[in-house]
């Protein structure tokens, strides 16, 4: 018996796989001896297919029990025991195989540095997508919404596989921002990203085979209305160790055993890296973001005589970097400003927040409010 059936009997669980056999359209006919359930299909033509499955682990006869039950589902749907065991773990999982191609990442191994490096921008990669299926923008600043972080809660890796460095990553396919709906069905928050995620990076490839050939950055402008962020050509860069590995992506729709997965692929090469990093660069040019809120410290205050209006410096941390971000204050939010920079407190601001290449800017200011607490 292979490992993964052992895996399997070890974990099995009545009522997880009672479920699984209800999605599936399998009847439960009702007991047998008291300790089995006995399953059919509902079609009177396949009717002569029975699984039998215990209600408890703890019984003499729990492995060839089981171990029957998934022969008659392979040969029911034609497949492996190995893939309806797979399909039992992740029914509800749609899955991206993120595969690391180098001279550093031979036999499974790589350097524990760009280990680390690659999951992490993994991960940023993922959120980038997640962002845009709220809202498509050029770049992505702050603080992430709600329904973004309990997904990225929800998001699981999976070992590397045999042979290659290969992250596999699980992603739940039934997640909605709200509860499931019951009457209306509806894509779901995740399998939505998931979609935009695609079409991003086929985006980013398509355009940048054609900018490699024109030079022309502008082909990229209308790109964020596919996904394309400078969030996730950084993430790429990144995973590419700036270009120095090959990244090959599978993005595997799991909509169950009765229909055929989906599987998209889309490959990063070397070369395209730099122009994917052109374009992170060709977004933040345009980086703007409205109703923002920044909180760090006055460093620099500037009023000229005889002037109500005065210029301050705040030193905050945008995107994980300390920034120094000017902004004109009227005359009352500049008192509140002179006071804390007196007294060494921390500055909450909220404006209009402009990103150059060389400076920061907060306009529009609506508020200036001093924070009793320190971050």
């Amino acid at each position: 018996m292979k490992l993964k059936e052992v895996n399997f009997i070890n974990d099995y669980n009545y009522i997880l796989f009672s479920k699984y056999l209800s999605d599936y359209q399998w009847i439960n006919d009702g007991k047998y001896n008291d300790i089995f359930t006995v399953w059919h299909r509902k079609e009177d033509e396949y009717f002569d297919y029975e699984i039998v499955i215990p209600e408890k682990k703890e019984i003499r006869c729990l492995e060839r029990t089981l171990q029957e039950a998934l022969r008659v589902l392979a040969v029911f749907y034609k497949k492996t025991v190995s893939s309806i065991i797979d399909d039992y773990y992740s029914i509800s999982n749609d899955l991206i195989k993120l595969q690391i191609k180098s001279e550093n990442t031979k036999n499974g191994l790589i350097p524990l540095n760009e280990g680390v490096r690659l999951i992490e921008n993994t991960k940023e990669m993922l959120t980038a997508s997640f962002l845009a299926a709220k809202k498509y923008k050029k770049n992505y600043i702050g603080q992430r919404p709600q329904p973004v972080n309990e997904l990225l809660d929800k998001v699981d890796l999976g070992q590397t596989e045999e042979g290659s460095f290969v992250l596999n990553i699980f992603l739940p396919n039934n997640y909605y921002e709200d509860e499931t709906p019951l009457l209306i069905p509806e894509e779901s928050f995740s399998r939505k990203a998931l979609k935009i995620f695609t079409e991003a990076s086929k985006e980013l490839t398509d355009k940048a085979i054609i900018y490699a050939q024109t030079s022309d950055i502008n082909i990229f402008h209308e790109s964020f209305k596919r996904g394309v962020s400078s969030n996730l050509c950084s993430s790429i860069v990144e995973i590419s160790a700036n270009g120095t590995n090959d990244v090959n992506i599978d993005i595997v729709y799991n909509n169950g055993l009765e229909v055929d997965e989906v599987v998209e692929s889309v490959s990063f090469t070397k070369e395209l890296i730099p122009i994917i990093q052109k374009v992170a660069d060709y977004y933040k040019k345009d980086l703007l973001e409205e109703d923002f809120e920044i909180i760090g410290y006055v460093t620099k205050l500037h009023q000229e005589i005889e002037e109500e209006k005065g210029e301050i410096t705040l030193s905050c941390l945008l995107e994980e970097k300390l920034k120094k971000v000017k902004m004109i204050l009227n005359e009352e939010q500049y008192l509140i400003a002179q006071e804390a920079h007196k007294n060494k407190k921390l500055l909450a601001c909220r404006g209009t927040l402009n990103m150059f290449d060389r400076s920061t800017i907060l306009s529009d200011v609506t508020s200036v409010l001093i924070e009793e607490n320190e971050l």
